[in-house]
């Protein structure tokens, strides 16, 4: 069996954009529309290319402290942080 103890690491870190929308208290649809633009803090897109849907996850860590006020948009690329 293989070891996925890394991913699971990883992924317990990070949310959907679905769960980081009712964090926030706002509707999925405009959590996916903030997260393509760039404006959701601590999102990284998986997979899809031009005109493809993919992925997105949400970094848990940076979504809080943006929530406390302890970083603005911009916010450091996520693959810092994931």
């Amino acid at each position: 069996m293989p070891d996925t103890s890394i991913k699971k690491g990883v992924f317990s870190e990070t949310i959907s954009v679905h769960e980081a929308a009712e964090i926030l208290g706002i509707s999925r649809r405009y959590g996916f529309e903030l997260a393509r633009k760039g404006l959701l803090p601590g999102v990284r897109r998986l997979g899809g290319g031009e005109g493809k849907k993919g992925k997105y996850l949400v970094s848990k860590k940076l979504l809080e402290d943006w929530l406390a006020g302890k970083t603005v948009l911009p916010v450091e690329p996520v693959d810092s942080v994931l």
